[in-house]
């Protein structure tokens, strides 16, 4: 091959090759994926890329617009070519094993982010409530400063504790977060509301619209395989070095 981007995944690649060569299902995905890494249409390796990302990364920022700014910048990057209209880019990839086409439709984007980001994408607490007052209770208890709850850009009137999801929170915190989380409102329609405010803050931001779009109008479902996995997180990590490592693929 002559693609610059294809060797730079081979090197990616080969280094997750010796780093899982005892894990034998790890090894054989990361073989195949150097073998047909210069067979990758440059739009599919585009969109398998979007498509991983969009369920493996989350933000690390505990407000909203600053977790999404950033989220937004990695995907800036990942765009580097043009997102497909057809469904091409499906066949070919299916034809390299490196995605299987179901039958089924593939969840809306934002189903998808409004449960990878229920931190963000939430009611909340109403401000001066009883709620509030056992909130803060919680925190004082447990040595948590009251600073983490933080007013809630998707509902006025109403605060929310400052994390993406449960992943962000130590161990030695999460019963006293969990038990802030259930004095949430609950209502369904205050959590439509929110949600519908979390869809535009999320569609303020360029690449992360064009990402909800796109995705909503995918075809058909797909599932990633191993193969497909190994690609895309290697692309991402080349075109995003500080992305975190992926030990398993």
């Amino acid at each position: 091959t002559d693609r610059k981007e294809d060797f730079d995944m081979l090197s990616e690649l080969l280094v997750h090759h010796v780093e899982n060569s005892k894990d034998r299902m790890c090894y054989t995905a990361i073989k195949q994926a150097i073998n047909i890494v210069d067979q990758v249409d440059l739009k599919a390796l585009c969109s398998l890329t979007v498509i991983n990302g969009i369920l493996s990364y989350y933000p690390t920022a505990g407000t909203i617009r600053k977790g999404l700014e950033d989220l937004n910048c990695v995907f800036q990057s990942f765009l580097m070519e043009d997102l497909p209209s057809d469904r091409k880019w499906m066949d070919h990839l299916d034809v390299l094993k490196a995605i299987r086409i179901s039958t089924l439709n593939l969840n809306r984007l934002e189903q998808i982010v409004w449960a990878r980001m229920e931190g963000y994408a939430c009611v909340g607490i109403k401000k001066d409530s009883a709620e509030h007052r056992e909130a803060n209770e919680i925190m004082d208890a447990n040595q948590i400063s009251r600073s983490y709850l933080v007013a809630n850009e998707c509902m006025d009137g109403y605060l929310r504790f400052s994390i993406c999801n449960m992943d962000r929170v130590y161990p030695e915190y999460r019963d006293a977060v969990s038990r802030i989380l259930n004095l949430y409102e609950k209502a369904d329609y205050l959590l439509g509301v929110a949600r519908k405010n979390f869809v535009e803050i999320w569609d303020s931001y360029d690449s992360l619209r064009k990402i909800r779009v796109w995705w909503n109008a995918i075809p058909a479902g797909l599932e990633l395989t191993s193969v497909g996995r190994a690609l895309a997180i290697t692309n991402a990590k080349r075109l995003v070095p500080t992305l975190p490592d992926v030990k398993n693929i």
